[in-house]
């Protein structure tokens, strides 16, 4: 998809697992950063940037529906909770962090 230079373009941010698993200030310091950037953006009056939601609980409903879609269509082998889906570092820093 192309979006034009002045418009905010959405974040995917990939850690390696074993990144995750070993180096949890490394994972908090990125989230961090890219909420600070999140933030600076609304604050500054992106009115897309301010669309977008940022963290685990503002997508709850959103991976829910995936996680029941992928178990309904039997594409996972069991019914997983959103908690499941993330690490313990990851799972609990953007949980306080959107608190």
């Amino acid at each position: 998809m192309h979006f034009p230079a002045s418009i905010t373009r959405p974040v995917e941010a990939r850690i390696r697992n074993e990144v995750s698993r070993t180096r949890h200030a490394l994972v908090r310091e990125v989230f961090r950063l890219l909420k600070e950037s999140h933030d600076a953006a609304v604050r500054a009056g992106d009115k897309n940037a301010a669309m977008l939601k940022f963290g685990i609980e503002p997508n709850r409903r959103s991976l829910e529906t995936i996680i029941d879609l992928t178990f309904d269509r039997k594409l996972t082998t069991r019914h997983f909770s959103v908690g499941e889906l993330f690490y313990d570092t990851t799972r609990h820093d953007t949980t306080r962090t959107l608190s």
